[in-house]
């Protein structure tokens, strides 16, 4: 806890701020295909969520379930990750 705030610790070097449930898929749809969304596959938007600074516990399989219902993704995207 940091001024009211949960964070975790990160390897790669800054805290990551813990996401409460309310806001998971507003983050996923901003990251994945919102305004500058490239509809990139699961384990990179895990990734580009945790490198931004954000994490959940559940991160990685939101993320997954995110993509797999994502309808532009599965009409016109590569191959599943």
């Amino acid at each position: 806890m940091y001024e009211g705030e949960l964070y975790r610790n990160s390897f790669e070097g800054p805290l990551l701020l813990c996401v409460s449930q309310e806001n998971i898929q507003t983050m996923l749809y901003k990251v994945h295909s919102g305004w500058c969304g490239s509809h990139i596959g699961r384990r990179p938007l895990a990734t580009k969520i945790t490198r931004t600074g954000y994490f959940w516990p559940t991160l990685v399989r939101d993320s997954a379930d995110f993509v797999q219902k994502c309808e532009a993704c599965q009409k016109l995207g590569n191959a599943p990750q």
